[in-house]
């Protein structure tokens, strides 16, 4: 749940690892992974990536380790769009990983790949937007305000759980110039699409 809210994650999947050893022993992994997971009569699909293997091509597994599980289990039927049941493979290297799901993360670039940006609040609800798409982009956003108040540090909790829920040490307007210096912001941003320029 934490990691959903993580900017630069496409996607987890709780997946079980295996030693990659040979084609039989992946074969062997499979049918009994398939057959604590697949019933008879089920439509299943197996969709396998692979990573930097000479040996195996992702098609090539497919057909041949489809074939296995649809001859261990009577019954099954292949169907590549929305099946009832879908196994998921990457292989690797030395293992590959098997998995059933997976939940769509964030996406997005992780924070700080592109460098710190002072922002501008005020208290407004677009503020919130403008800044989450800045730290959706990689930036590191640092408040700035006016005054410090208990409403705006209030108001910059919704932004904590895409902060990588860290909290957020605003910095009054007039200390501007110190937290460039001392951050090397490579921006200062506002909500405020009509402001001409900024302090």
């Amino acid at each position: 749940k934490i990691l959903l809210n993580v900017s630069g994650i496409h996607a987890i999947a709780p997946a079980t690892q295996f030693k990659l050893d040979s084609f039989e022993g992946m074969e062997s992994q499979i049918l009994s992974f398939a057959k604590s997971f697949l019933k008879e009569g089920n439509t299943f699909a197996l969709s396998i990536k692979v990573v930097g293997h000479n040996q195996f091509s992702s098609k090539s597994l497919e057909i041949r380790l489809g074939a296995s599980v649809m001859n261990a289990i009577p019954g099954l039927k292949v169907k590549l769009k929305q099946p009832e049941k879908e196994i998921l493979m990457e292989v690797r290297q030395r293992d590959f990983f098997v998995y059933t799901s997976q939940k769509k993360g964030l996406g997005g670039l992780p924070l700080g790949v592109e460098g710190a940006v002072a922002f501008f609040f005020s208290g407004k609800k677009e503020e919130l937007l403008a800044a989450f798409l800045l730290m959706h982009r990689g930036c590191n956003i640092y408040p700035v305000v006016s005054k410090i108040t208990p409403g705006l540090e209030k108001h910059l909790q919704a932004l904590i759980p895409f902060n990588d829920f860290r909290q957020f040490a605003l910095t009054k307007k007039k200390n501007i110039s110190s937290l460039i210096e001392e951050r090397n912001l490579k921006a200062v941003a506002t909500a405020d699409s009509d402001r001409k320029s900024v302090v």
